[in-house]
Order: C-alpha cells, then sequence, then structure tokens
C-alpha cells in the first residue's frame, strides 16, 4: 500500500524509508510486481520515417489556412501561411476573405521565382477544400 500512496517510489527508496523509521508498522520492504511500474518503463517505438523530406529548398511547400480571433486593423481575419519543408522557412501572409488564397498563392509562387530562383514542385494542404476555388484549381 505505501508503494501507491508514495507515487510508486522504488524499493530502494523504501528500504531507506524503513530504516529510518518513517514508515509506521514496516519491517521490510519487499515489492510485488507492479503494473503501472512496469508500463511505465517501456520504451516507445520509433516512429517511422517520413519519405515526405524535401531534396531541396522550395521542393515541397505546405500551406494552411487559419482564422484569426479577432479582426486586424485593416479587416482581415485569417491568414494563410505557407512553410518550406528543406528549409522550415516559414512565410504568413493576412487575408480578408478565404478565396484571397488564390492571389496570395500565385504572388508567393512569384517571389519564390524570383528571389530562390527556384520553382514549387509540391504543394500540400490540410483537408480543407470549401476555400479553393476553381480559378486557384486551373492554376
Amino acid at each position: 500500500m505505501w508503494h501507491y500512496r508514495l507515487c510508486h517510489m522504488l524499493e530502494r527508496g523504501m528500504k531507506i524509508l524503513v530504516e529510518h523509521n518513517v514508515l509506521t508498522r514496516q519491517k521490510k520492504v519487499v515489492l510485488p510486481s507492479c503494473e503501472h511500474c512496469v508500463i511505465s518503463k517501456q520504451r516507445r517505438l520509433k516512429l517511422a520515417s517520413m519519405d515526405t523530406k524535401s531534396k531541396y529548398i522550395s521542393y515541397l511547400i505546405h500551406w494552411y489556412l487559419e482564422i484569426i480571433g479577432a479582426k486586424s486593423l485593416e479587416g482581415e481575419k485569417y491568414f494563410v501561411s505557407f512553410i518550406d519543408y528543406y528549409s522550415m522557412r516559414f512565410w504568413m501572409y493576412p487575408i480578408k476573405r478565404k478565396f484571397d488564397v488564390s492571389i496570395i498563392f500565385k504572388e508567393f509562387k512569384a517571389w519564390v521565382k524570383l528571389e530562390i530562383e527556384k520553382i514549387i514542385k509540391c504543394l500540400r494542404k490540410n483537408n480543407g477544400g470549401k476555400y479553393v476555388d476553381g480559378d486557384f484549381l486551373a492554376f
């Protein structure tokens, strides 16, 4: 019972408490096998490696569209973010409407081509497809 009360203390620590007469009416410490202690000492399996690792900068870009808690001073209530998987660089653009994503992406794509001198090979997004219009899909 003391093992549970002392938050699954090790047997060695409980023996020290018995030697100093801290535990009442306890003469000897022999801990039975405790399922909680066994489970807590198990190691987690290593996660499988992701095959989505980018080969070079701007090869794989992931984008998110999120809502801001309150409107900004200029009236934006959403933001779209782009993350480059190779460099882990992050770009964020505030937008007023969800459908402005296509305009922002076209600007972002042009910026990447001009500044980084690379083209975006793969674009991933979270599963919210309701804000993607036909113009964006055609592009």
